[in-house]
C-alpha cells in the first residue's frame, strides 16, 4: 500500500467510500454527485489536504483503499469554500434536494443557511 495526494480522478471513488462508510448526515443523503463535488473542495485547495491509500493488484492495476480529508486552516478553507465553491455546491445540493425529495428533506435550520449563503451572508 502507498498514499498519494488525490486527483480530481479519484473523487467518484472517494465520493463512493464515503458513502460506504459514513451514510448518515446530510452529505451522503446529498449524493455522490455532490459529495465528489465536495471532495474536490479539499483536492483544489491549498488549505486542506486531500489523500488516497492505493493498493497494487496482482494483474498492476491499482485500486484505492481508502481516503482521508481535511483542513490545515479551518477558517481560511471554510472561507475559501463559501468563495470559491459556494454556487456548484449549492447547485449539486439543489439538484440532489430535487432528485430525491423524500430521502433527502431539508430542514427549516439547512433552508435558512442555504438562503443566507446564497444572498451571501
Amino acid at each position: 500500500m502507498r498514499v498519494r495526494d488525490a486527483a480530481v480522478a479519484d473523487l467518484a471513488t472517494t465520493a463512493e467510500l464515503y458513502l460506504e462508510n459514513l451514510s448518515v448526515g446530510l452529505f451522503p443523503r446529498l449524493g455522490r454527485p455532490f459529495v465528489a463535488r465536495w471532495h474536490r473542495a479539499f483536492v483544489d485547495s491549498s488549505h486542506a489536504v486531500a489523500l488516497v491509500s492505493i493498493e497494487t493488484l496482482p494483474d498492476a492495476r491499482e485500486r484505492i483503499t481508502g481516503f482521508v480529508i481535511g483542513a490545515t486552516d479551518r477558517r481560511t478553507f471554510r472561507e475559501e469554500l463559501l468563495t470559491q465553491h459556494r454556487g456548484s455546491l449549492l447547485m449539486h445540493g439543489v439538484r440532489a434536494l430535487v432528485v430525491r425529495p423524500r430521502r433527502s428533506p431539508p430542514s427549516r435550520s439547512l433552508r435558512r443557511r442555504v438562503a443566507m449563503a446564497a444572498a451571501g451572508r
